[in-house]
């Protein structure tokens, strides 16, 4: 990895302490200086040693990644890079608006109304900005991440983010309705995030025997959420979508699969709450409770 002392070199703080936020950290340390917010302190203490990508064939090790559980710690950035779990927005953004920071913020959340949450809590001038990721990751311990499956990180698309993150990640791509990409991932993560949580399988077996008739009920019932906004037109297209997935993921071991089995908190308020404020299912009721620590 490089090793950045360009004065110039732009900034990043990334919230967050799971696989993801450790992925894009190492990444990003390439072409930023970075820095990690987290709330995991065996990670955080992890990061400012060394931090470690295992690829498929080799591990990439970044030595010039500060990381830290205090905010104040921080410099401030010139973008705010937010990989934190849903469930943890409202603490983490207490904290920030300590800072009294007027910069951008790109959310990278799973799940569904995270901008107009922010808008709701910060300052009306503050710049926000969305984009979602295909890219599959894993932590391996404190400091240590496996790339579990390339993808892009899709971009809301504006001449800020064009411009800052010019000559970057080739993985980065711009798309002029990011809220469709948004919407589209919320749609896999509905059905088989649950789905692989529940029944304890990798993604490529949400789709067999017993997990594949929960995984299609779960889509039967949010798909009139889906039809209503017009990314499918019948189910079909849907259900197909989901078999892709789990056949292009199929080793991954889901972020909520992943959490759950670490008694950690789940994002499924974040992705089937949003959807049954809407549908008031029964069925979802139960999973979201199920599903929630």
């Amino acid at each position: 990895m490089k090793v950045i002392e360009d004065q110039m070199v732009k900034k990043i703080v990334i919230v967050g302490s799971g696989a993801l936020a450790t992925l894009y950290a190492i990444r990003f340390s390439d072409y930023f200086n970075v820095t990690r917010l987290g709330s995991w302190l065996e990670g955080i203490s992890a990061l400012n040693m060394k931090a470690i990508l295992v690829e498929s064939d080799s591990e990439v090790i970044a030595e010039n990644i500060f990381a830290t559980t205090n905010w104040l710690d921080s410099e401030k950035p010139d973008l705010v890079v937010w990989l934190t779990k849903g469930y943890k927005n409202s603490n983490a953004l207490k904290e920030y608006l300590k800072l009294n920071w007027q910069i951008p913020i790109l959310i990278l959340q799973n799940g569904s109304g995270q901008k107009e949450l922010f808008k709701s809590v910060l300052n009306a001038d503050q710049n926000i900005y969305l984009g979602t990721t295909t890219q599959g990751a894993k932590l391996k311990g404190p400091g240590k991440v496996e790339n579990t499956g390339n993808g892009n990180l899709i971009l809301e698309s504006n001449q800020f983010l064009k411009s800052f993150f010019q000559n970057t990640l080739p993985t980065i791509q711009f798309e002029e309705k990011i809220e469709k990409s948004i919407l589209k991932k919320l749609a896999i993560n509905a059905a088989i995030n649950p789905t692989a949580a529940i029944f304890k399988v990798k993604n490529g077996e949400v789709v067999n025997g017993e997990a594949g008739m929960y995984l299609i009920k779960i889509a039967k019932e949010v798909f009139p959420y889906f039809l209503a906004r017009g990314l499918f037109s019948e189910f079909s297209e849907y259900e197909d979508l989901l078999n892709k997935i789990a056949k292009a993921t199929s080793e991954n071991v889901n972020s909520m699969w992943a959490d759950l089995d670490s008694g950690r908190g789940t994002e499924i308020d974040s992705i089937l709450g949003v959807i049954n404020k809407e549908l008031k299912s029964d069925f979802l009721s139960e999973i979201i409770k199920q599903l929630t620590l």
